[in-house]
């Protein structure tokens, strides 16, 4: 549960609520596309409007207030129920948030419009059903994304999920796609985390000089990490008596 929460406040943190003006060009070009739509009418236009600046100050309670009312008045943009489902996404309401991507795919299909929610519906749609215990009908959507879009919490997402069931070439492969991102939005103890694993999963292979190569990553991280010094002097102390055997036997 913990580990949910900490990547919803990444995700909310980092990829809704992006930098103040970022965020404020978003509410206006969504408004604008949403007014070019067939979706659009004067009746609940305005609520459309607050409803995505709301959203866009972080408050969730007023975007799901504002939006709801003009659903209720008989709006049905996509825009609007993709909104809702980040919204709801972000109050925890997991189950609602899935309920509304359904309706943002319906419609973004009977419309046939273009827009960034409509290119990462299968990265928001299977996070939302990761987060309420469906791995595995999350998973195919997950893996479609990762192909389309790649991003570190999606890698990183999709190599705890293979590392889970025992899957050690996806976690690696996920796992290092992360990495390789270099994303400063990352956080160190999530790196050190990943290569925690990535050492653990290469020992298990008997893949010996890659798993030593990240607990060297990890005392890089963490000087005092105990797992990463203990391995470490553990090979130190074997490659000394080898090469005191070597030394023996040519004698």
């Amino acid at each position: 549960m913990l580990t949910k929460i900490l990547f919803l406040l990444f995700f909310f943190t980092v990829m809704i609520f992006p930098a103040k003006g970022v965020a404020q060009s978003y509410a206006s070009q969504d408004f604008k596309d949403y007014q070019k739509s067939s979706s659009s009418n004067p009746s609940y236009d305005p609520f459309v409007e607050e409803g995505f600046k709301a959203l866009d100050r972080q408050d969730l309670n007023s975007t799901i207030e504002f939006l709801k009312k003009a659903v209720g008045l008989g709006c049905q943009s996509p825009l609007v129920f993709f909104k809702l489902a980040l919204a709801f996404e972000g109050e925890g309401a997991y189950y609602s948030a899935i309920q509304y991507y359904e309706l943002a795919r319906d419609q973004f299909q009977k419309t046939k419009e273009k827009h960034r929610y409509r290119d990462s519906f299968d990265e928001n749609y299977g996070r939302a059903l990761y987060l309420i215990g469906q791995v595995d009908k999350a998973m195919p959507y997950l893996e479609k994304a990762a192909q389309k879009t790649k991003t570190f919490w999606l890698f990183k997402l999709l190599g705890q999920i293979a590392l889970a069931n025992g899957d050690s070439s996806k976690g690696i492969y996920y796992y290092e796609e992360a990495i390789a991102l270099n994303d400063p939005s990352a956080a160190g103890e999530d790196i050190l985390n990943m290569y925690l694993e990535l050492a653990r999963a290469y020992l298990n292979r008997n893949d010996n000089p890659t798993a030593r190569r990240y607990y060297e990553k990890i005392l890089e991280i963490d000087p005092h990490h105990t797992e990463a010094r203990n391995y470490l002097k553990e090979v130190k102390k074997r490659e000394a008596e080898e090469r005191v055997f070597e030394i023996l036997e040519q004698h």
